[in-house]
């Protein structure tokens, strides 16, 4: 089952509902589909909410594709389908019976995937299936302060998918 919906970006406007993302910016195009969430290795929320952080997980994620988009060349697109998902730290049960999320340099960010980057012409460019990326330096000394400077909740997944494509499709620029 895949949790499904569709949000069009146009240059840095959003708009948003869940599953399915689509973006287009000056350059690249993408779309992004989550696939069987509920199945990912760490998603979950400290919170009660696990639906809200859901939407807003994958809302900044989805961002950041788009962001990253825009860096690719004019008429591409690139197809993501997220086939498992584990977030920086590990969730810990407190002594007083709730969770938090302890992170440190041990549980590092990382995402499966596979993707297709297709030119404005249809030819593929680069293609990958399954493709497991691990973000493990996520933790060094200059992460931790912008991650604890900055008002983003997904910080070091953010991170995470820029490093993916810079690694991944950097070349494709």
């Amino acid at each position: 089952k895949s949790d499904m919906s569709i949000i069009r970006v146009l240059g840095f406007l959003l708009c948003a509902s869940g599953g399915f993302f689509s973006a287009e910016l000056q350059a690249g195009e993408v779309s992004v589909i989550w696939q069987s969430p509920e199945k990912y290795a760490d998603i979950e929320t400290d919170d009660l909410d696990q639906q809200a952080f859901q939407a807003k997980l994958f809302r900044a994620l989805e961002k950041e594709f788009g962001k990253q988009a825009g860096r690719l060349p004019e008429g591409s697109k690139l197809t993501v389908s997220v086939t498992d998902l584990d977030l920086a730290g590990e969730r810990r049960v407190r002594k007083d019976g709730e969770y938090t999320r302890l992170v440190n340099d041990n549980y590092f960010p990382k995402i499966t995937l596979d993707y297709t980057l297709t030119a404005a012409s249809g030819a593929v460019l680069s293609e990958r299936q399954d493709m497991e990326y691990r973000d493990m330096t996520f933790f060094d000394a200059t992460s931790t302060i912008r991650a604890n400077q900055s008002p983003h909740a997904f910080y070091y997944e953010t991170e995470m998918i820029q490093h993916w494509f810079n690694d991944t499709l950097g070349g494709h620029k």
